[in-house]
């Protein structure tokens, strides 16, 4: 583990000797967290990635996947450059939007036609939850965020004391029938900064969850359910399978499906993908994150594609493109 939490520093020997840095992270003296990753997987696709995130919640996202020939098929730089605390640029791919909160609601304006759309938080959130769940939604791009008005989501809340024991303090998940999301608790962790370093991370799987089911009801099918997805991840695991270890493949099961079943595995695998691009596994999950992003970045590449559709679909559905 490095100083970083929820990341490791992963370094490769081969036959020869011959050293590969694949993961590094580090936070310096001011408090600056980089994490730089650099994988190929069994077919030779390259995944190389750097995240950089400054204490006052700056940050900035380069996401590529290149395949065996070279060619790019998934290229994505995001940040979130802080203006003040309830309002932050959220820019991708070198389209911004402005991202401001109030009491009572998102506000999320496109500064090029000057279009903006809001999000209520009242019937969003719970009043003792506030606080909390909007700090972490304020780590969120404007293109997750407008989800939020595409979907039919009830809540994201905690989990009460009542129900949670320090034993499940990394438990989180999307009731697909309630259409709510549940977070753990804030009780057995020591500071609020403790608390968004975990639950960003597991915000954004639960969200991956929302989101499938959004694609259910948008588009007729869970992009999980998708048969061209399905096919890449098939042949991905096969080439993994062919060279891993046991101890790997148990790092992996959860998304395999050897230990959930084949459906969850793939919701699972979908719901993962949407935080490896757009957030850092805690950790907890770090390790079935790395091998996962390491062996499957078709797959990952695939899943984030169908949300970027989504994600357009809502943007333009509410004016902001």
């Amino acid at each position: 583990l490095s100083n970083a939490t929820g990341t490791a520093n992963i370094t490769e020997i081969d036959a020869n000797g011959i050293e590969r840095v694949l993961q590094k992270s580090t936070i310096d003296k001011h408090g600056n967290l980089q994490i730089t990753k650099d994988f190929s997987s069994p077919d030779n696709t390259r995944t190389q990635q750097q995240y950089l995130e400054d204490e006052i919640g700056n940050k900035r996202s380069v996401y590529k996947i290149t395949d065996a020939n070279g060619d790019i098929l998934f290229d994505r730089t995001q940040s979130i450059s802080i203006i003040s605390e309830n309002k932050y640029i959220s820019t991708r791919n070198g389209r911004s939007f402005e991202v401001e909160f109030n009491e009572k609601e998102i506000v999320i304006t496109n500064p090029t036609n000057k279009k903006a759309t809001t999000i209520p938080l009242d019937t969003l959130i719970k009043k003792h939850d506030k606080d909390t769940i909007v700090k972490l939604l304020k780590t969120m791009s404007a293109e997750q965020l407008i989800l939020l008005k595409l979907g039919d989501i009830k809540s994201i809340e905690l989990y009460s004391s009542e129900v949670m024991d320090g034993t499940y303090v990394n438990n989180a998940y999307w009731n697909a029938g309630e259409k709510r999301i549940f977070l753990g608790d804030t009780t057995y962790t020591n500071t609020q900064k403790k608390f968004l370093q975990r639950n960003a991370g597991v915000l954004a799987h639960e969200y991956g969850h929302f989101i499938d089911s959004l694609a259910e009801n948008i588009k007729g099918e869970q992009i999980s359910k998708r048969t061209s997805i399905s096919r890449v991840k098939k042949e991905e695991l096969k080439n993994f399978l062919d060279k891993a270890t046991t101890e790997e493949e148990e790092f992996i099961d959860y998304f395999t499906g050897s230990s959930e079943g084949i459906t969850r595995g793939a919701e699972e695998t979908l719901a993962e993908s949407n935080t490896l691009i757009n957030s850092n596994a805690d950790r907890a999950h770090s390790m079935r994150a790395y091998y996962l992003q390491r062996n499957f970045p078709r797959t990952i590449c695939s899943n984030a594609k169908a949300i970027e559709n989504l994600e357009e679909l809502a943007l333009k559905k509410f004016g902001l493109i």
